[in-house]
């Protein structure tokens, strides 16, 4: 079994993977009022009352942002945890892992990935001419998008943009971890390195 926690979506979900399928899935919070902090491992309980996962887990995986800070520093923090308690092989899953699984190689610099994430935070994620990973936060609806962008895949909604060229194209997460398994990269020894993308350069 393998426990997939995506903290970047605006609702934090859990959802268990086995014989590559979804055989559950989960929102951790009830509302965009509700902490995830306070959730996460009351959770975690009762998925484990259902499915005895604690003692069948063989890998986990964390989206790793960009995101809301609080949801990546929680999730960060409890994958962790259980990640050492239980000795557990994991796999970090960033918008450059979602933009690398969707996007062929030939249209890696005219494509990229919008995420609506908690506490109405919004990021894009993209390459650009040097073939380097950008990552931006979206503060208004003045965000310029690259004129080089021709197609934007995103989790919710669609990105409001000033631009008619731009085709977009909805993803589900989960369903793209569990279809792509066989590429997602399972370490040991890996640290969880959360992207933060703040105006706070700090946080950076």
């Amino acid at each position: 079994m393998i426990l997939f926690l995506d903290v970047i979506s605006s609702i934090p979900e859990f959802s268990i993977i086995e014989d590559n399928k979804i055989i559950f899935k989960c929102k951790i919070i009830d509302s965009l009022d509700d902490k995830l902090s306070d959730n996460i491992i009351p959770k975690y309980i009762e998925i484990n009352k259902l499915f005895k996962i604690h003692h069948k887990l063989s890998g986990l995986i964390i989206t790793t942002g960009p995101g809301s800070y609080t949801s990546l520093r929680v999730g960060a923090a409890f994958i962790a945890g259980l990640r050492y308690s239980k000795d557990i092989k994991i796999a970090s899953v960033s918008s450059e892992t979602i933009l690398n699984l969707l996007i062929s190689e030939s249209n890696k610099q005219k494509e990229g990935v919008y995420i609506s994430s908690a506490n109405s935070q919004n990021f894009i994620s993209f390459k650009d001419e040097n073939n380097i990973y950008m990552h931006y936060k979206i503060i208004n609806e003045n965000f310029e998008i690259p004129k080089g962008l021709k197609k934007i895949y995103f989790n919710q909604k669609p990105l409001k943009n000033q631009l008619n060229n731009i085709t977009y194209k909805k993803f589900e997460l989960s369903d793209l971890i569990k279809n792509n398994l066989n590429k997602i990269k399972f370490s040991s020894k890996d640290l969880i390195k959360p992207i933060y993308v703040s105006e706070n350069k700090i946080l950076n």
